[in-house]
């Protein structure tokens, strides 16, 4: 099926086969091996179609390599393939990142495939839910409530929330994480909201550097007064479920 796929996308490709080959490597953001197989000879048609800064692309891309994450290395007859193919769209998407033109939504794409490029696995991926699925979501540390969240006119707040989506507590608002004097356009920070924040700050992309500056924030648990940096929690999340899944 993959196969026949990418023969199409050579051939004559449209969207529809690019949406379809994407779903087959990595439905759902999960992984499957064949993707370690199929990413080379994504990344040589989209370079030859001019792809390498197209929103849907980098979204396949970025969560193709996030699942990928989940089954460990690539099997040694592919790996020289796959890392090769990763090093040859890298410089495409690092100017993307740079671009004013895309939209809030489609900048998200570009910073999904930035982020799992750069080795941050997950980032993209989480980045993308909180933004745009129901809105970011976490359970305390401390008191193992579940906490809701929601973006609104004046800031990010959540509300302790039941099974029935009823609430058990009063919004909590975000106390937002502001940029420090270290945030220099001409370096980029090994930590991943510094990261972010200077990509967005190139692409002038305020409004998502504000929303950023949130899930980066400190939440104080509506329930038990616990602090929680809301990104850091959710990433640790990430990573023990992946860890679970292996």
């Amino acid at each position: 099926m993959v196969l026949r796929l990418i023969r199409s996308l050579a051939d004559a490709p449209s969207s529809q086969d690019w949406d379809e080959v994407w779903e087959q490597v990595s439905h759902q953001w999960s992984g499957y091996s064949i993707a370690f197989a199929a990413i080379p000879h994504l990344i040589q048609l989209g370079i030859r179609q001019d792809l390498t800064t197209d929103p849907g692309f980098l979204l396949g891309l970025g969560r193709t390599i996030d699942s990928l994450a989940s089954l460990g290395p690539p099997p040694p007859d592919l790996r020289s393939d796959f890392e090769a193919a990763l090093r040859a769209v890298s410089p495409a998407v690092k100017e993307a990142t740079k671009a004013t033109g895309y939209s809030r939504e489609n900048y998200l794409c570009v910073l999904h495939a930035a982020a799992a490029l750069s080795g941050r696995r997950g980032l993209g991926t989480e980045l993308l839910f909180c933004v745009f699925a129901s809105g970011p979501g976490l359970d305390c540390p401390r008191c193992k409530a579940y906490l809701s969240g929601e973006f609104e006119e004046s800031g990010l707040a959540f509300q302790s929330i039941n099974s029935h989506m009823q609430p058990l507590s009063k919004k909590a608002w975000v106390r937002l994480r502001k940029l420090g004097r270290g945030s220099s356009k001409d370096s980029h920070p090994a930590e991943d909201f510094m990261w972010l924040a200077w990509l967005c700050r190139a692409a002038k992309q305020k409004r998502l550097l504000s929303e950023i500056s949130f899930l980066y924030g400190t939440l104080v648990c509506p329930l038990c007064g616990t602090e929680i940096i809301v990104m850091s929690e959710i990433m640790r999340r990430h990573v023990e479920v992946g860890v679970a899944a292996d």
